[in-house]
């Protein structure tokens, strides 16, 4: 964390000041040491460079699990492949088709935002935040799991970017400080998606902007979900990277020899198990533009595919809140709960949303 970044933190429980103890305030960067409130009896330890500001065990729980047994798995600088780039600098195109820049997110943020505060939500392993520092602004990056301890020294120590662990729905940061938030496939879990955005409207700037994505549709009505987000994350974790690899080539004959009656009953019975159907839809071609399609085209590696797949089941059934929304919902989240100047969505697989205040 950066000295400087004391002036703009705030207390979870009360929203107070917070003063460094234990700590050189002097140095370019504080590894450890606490913070206390200057308002109530708040102490919060600042551990690896990332102030904690959020008790270990929370709703974001899950993710902490999955991401520190897969962190590194997903960063473009593993990959080789510029799928979080895209998503972020990249047009949006949700059809099928090679790289070429474009993203089933596309939300065609400038290069370089010099001289700009940006606020990200979700750190998880950095995907983003990789490509975030180097457009030159201010980073300020919040995740609540235990995620954020995977990300590499090196992105923790970059200048602009300081990574807190917090809950963003409470007061951790100095209002109206903001030029734009980024928030990246996690509005859905929170346990109140028109509160969150009420909340993070609060910390733009007047003319600040928002950029997020959401899971579309209706209420999130699987039939698994009632009992497979009560599973112990670790018991979860286990049985997914066991069962998974040996049940889904099974699901994807299933699909695709389509045997009336006994396929559709199978399938749905096996809808835990790749929930999103990735595998069928990487193998098929239908997935090029995805993280798991565009590196099993350049690869062909079928156990690095498995791995995306236990990744995104353990992500679809696992978290305490998954909410869906359609367009028309998230547009009157922003604009009539939220109160934002004006909002847009696009996007048929899930919501794609910015909005201004």
């Amino acid at each position: 964390m950066k000295p400087a970044l004391l002036e703009r933190l705030r207390c979870p429980l009360c929203g107070g000041r917070v003063r460094l103890e234990g700590g050189d305030s002097q140095v370019d960067e504080i590894e450890s040491g606490e913070l206390t409130c200057e308002s109530c009896s708040g102490h919060y330890p600042i551990r690896r460079f990332v102030p904690r500001l959020v008790p270990s065990s929370n709703y974001s729980r899950s993710w902490g699990k999955l991401w520190l047994e897969t962190g590194h798995l997903l960063r473009d600088s593993f990959t080789g492949v510029p799928f979080h780039e895209n998503v972020l600098h990249g047009l949006f195109r949700e059809d099928p088709g090679a790289d070429d820049g474009r993203s089933p997110f596309g939300f065609a943020w400038p290069r370089d935002l010099s001289g700009q505060r940006v606020l990200e939500v979700g750190t998880g392993t950095g995907n983003l935040t990789e490509h975030l520092v180097r457009t030159g602004a201010e980073i300020v990056s919040v995740d609540m799991s235990e995620a954020i301890d995977t990300l590499p020294t090196e992105l923790l120590r970059q200048p602009n970017l300081n990574v807190v662990q917090a809950d963003i729905n409470t007061p951790i940061l100095e209002p109206e400080s903001f030029d734009r938030i980024w928030m990246f496939q996690v509005l859905q879990h929170t346990p109140s998606p028109p509160d969150t955005l009420r909340g993070l409207k609060g910390m733009l700037k007047s003319g600040g902007e928002i950029a997020f994505t959401s899971y579309g549709g209706e209420r999130f009505r699987a039939w698994y979900y009632p009992f497979t987000k009560r599973l112990p994350d670790r018991l979860a974790w286990r049985l997914i990277a066991f069962l998974v690899p040996r049940l889904v080539p099974l699901k994807y004959r299933l699909m695709k020899r389509r045997i009336p009656v006994v396929s559709s009953l199978l399938v749905k019975l096996l809808a835990p198990i790749d929930p999103r159907d990735i595998y069928f839809q990487t193998l098929e071609g239908e997935a090029d533009r995805y993280i798991h399609g565009a590196v099993w085209n350049r690869t062909g590696d079928k156990d690095l595919l498995m791995k995306y797949i236990v990744i995104n089941t353990f992500d679809r059934i696992t978290p305490d809140y998954t909410n869906s929304a359609t367009h028309a919902t998230v547009e009157r989240w922003l604009l009539d709960v939220a109160g934002f100047s004006s909002a847009e969505t696009w996007g048929r697989s899930g919501v794609r949303a910015r909005a201004v205040r």
